[in-house]
C-alpha cells in the first residue's frame, strides 16, 4: 500500500475503484469542486469510488469533454480528445502531428495555441509520476555518446535489444474469460526493441523461465519475418538469457548474442527505456479507465493496456523521417495513419 500526493492532499490509491485527482489545476476536478453535493464533500475520499457511489463520480469525470464544460475552450477539448485517443502522449508530440500533415492545422488551432494553454490530464498526473532524483548525485549526458548503443545498426534486424518486465498482479490471458487460477496467468513479458527502427514487440509469459522465453523469441521472429526482416543478433542482460537452452536456441539459428556487463544495465538502455515508456503509458491508460469507468475497472487487464500502448507507439508518427516505427521496419507494409487508427 502506498500513498500518492496530489496538490496539498494525500490520496489512498486502494480506496475502492481508483483515485480521483482533486488538484485545482485539473480540468476534470474543477467540475467536482463546483458541485458541493458530490459524495466527497459528504463522506470523504474513501467513499468517492466505492460501490454504489461510482455513478455520480463517473458523471462528473465524463463531462470533461462535454460541450457544457466551461473550464476548457473548444480548442483545448480537441487537443484533450487527441491526447486520450493517442494513449496520453505529450502535447508537444501532438503539436508535431499537424506540422507533418497527419492532423488538420486549422481545427487544432496551431497558430494561436501555445503548449502552456493545454489542459492537464488527471490520469497523467498519477500514471506518469517518477521518483525525484536525490540532491547528492549529478548526472551529465555526453552529447558524443548519445545513441551510441545503436551505432552501426543501420538495417532492421541487425540487432534486437530485449529485456523482461515482471508484474506482481497476475494478468488475464488474452484468450480466456478470466476464470484461470493465478498460477496460469501472465506474470510478465519479454520486450524486444529493434535498434534500427525503434519497433517494439512484446510477448506475454506465464513464467519467465527458459522455455517461455524461447517461445517468445520464436514468436518475435515469426512476426517480423512476415515483414521481410530476419534477426541477426541480440543484446540482452544476464539471467535467463544466459541459460544453456536459450544460448543453444540462438546458436541453432546461426545468430549471435551479446550481454551487458554485470551491474551495467545501462548497456541495455534501449530495452530499459522501452519498458519505461510502455509501462508508463499502460499505467496511465489503466488509471484513465478506472477514473472514467470505475464499475468495470480490473487490474488484471494490464496485458491489454500494454498491448494497446505498444500498438499506439509503433503506429503513431514520431520524429523519424519515415513516420511510424512499424513502417520503418518494413516500408512495404500498409500502415494505418493516425486518423484511421483512432
Amino acid at each position: 500500500m502506498f500513498w500518492t500526493r496530489c496538490a496539498t492532499r494525500w490520496l489512498l490509491p486502494n480506496s475502492g475503484h481508483g483515485d480521483a485527482c482533486l488538484a485545482p489545476t485539473c480540468c476534470c476536478c474543477r467540475l467536482i469542486d463546483e458541485d458541493s453535493s458530490h459524495p466527497f464533500f459528504r463522506r470523504g475520499l474513501s467513499s468517492l469510488f466505492s460501490k454504489g457511489e461510482a455513478i455520480p463520480t463517473l458523471k462528473a469525470l465524463s463531462n470533461v469533454l462535454h460541450p457544457s464544460n466551461q473550464n476548457l475552450t473548444p480548442t483545448q477539448k480537441i487537443w484533450q480528445r487527441w491526447h486520450f485517443k493517442l494513449g496520453h502522449i505529450a502535447y508537444s508530440h501532438i503539436q508535431k502531428l499537424p506540422l507533418g500533415g497527419f492532423l488538420d492545422r486549422v481545427s487544432m488551432g496551431l497558430l494561436r495555441t501555445r503548449i502552456a494553454d493545454h489542459p492537464k490530464c488527471s490520469a497523467c498526473q498519477f500514471g506518469k509520476q517518477t521518483r525525484l532524483p536525490d540532491e547528492t548525485t549529478s548526472t551529465i549526458k555526453r552529447e558524443d555518446h548519445l545513441s551510441s548503443l545503436k551505432e552501426g545498426q543501420l538495417k532492421p534486424g541487425d540487432c534486437i535489444f530485449c529485456d523482461q518486465l515482471e508484474s506482481r498482479v497476475r494478468g488475464r490471458l488474452l484468450h480466456a474469460a478470466g476464470r484461470k487460477p493465478d498460477k496460469d496467468r501472465f506474470c510478465g513479458a519479454t520486450v524486444f526493441v529493434d535498434a534500427a527502427s525503434g519497433y517494439i514487440h512484446v510477448e506475454f509469459q506465464v513464467t519467465l523461465n527458459a522455455t517461455d522465453s524461447i517461445n517468445a523469441l520464436d514468436s518475435l521472429e515469426r512476426s517480423i519475418l512476415h515483414m521481410g526482416v530476419v534477426v541477426n543478433s541480440y543484446h540482452t542482460n544476464n539471467g535467463i538469457f544466459k541459460s544453456k537452452r536459450f544460448v543453444h536456441e540462438i546458436m541453432k539459428n546461426s545468430q549471435s548474442i551479446r550481454y551487458s556487463c554485470v551491474g551495467s544495465k545501462w548497456q541495455n538502455g534501449v530495452s530499459e527505456g522501452a519498458i519505461s515508456i510502455i509501462a508508463s503509458r499502460a499505467r496511465t491508460l489503466m488509471i484513465h479507465a478506472a477514473l472514467h469507468w470505475p464499475e468495470v475497472e480490473d487490474a488484471s487487464l494490464w496485458p491489454l493496456a500494454v498491448s494497446h500502448a505498444v500498438q499506439l507507439y509503433n503506429h503513431t508518427p514520431s520524429g523519424l523521417p519515415d513516420g511510424q516505427a512499424a513502417k520503418v521496419l518494413h516500408p512495404m507494409v500498409d500502415i494505418l495513419s493516425t486518423k484511421q487508427a483512432c
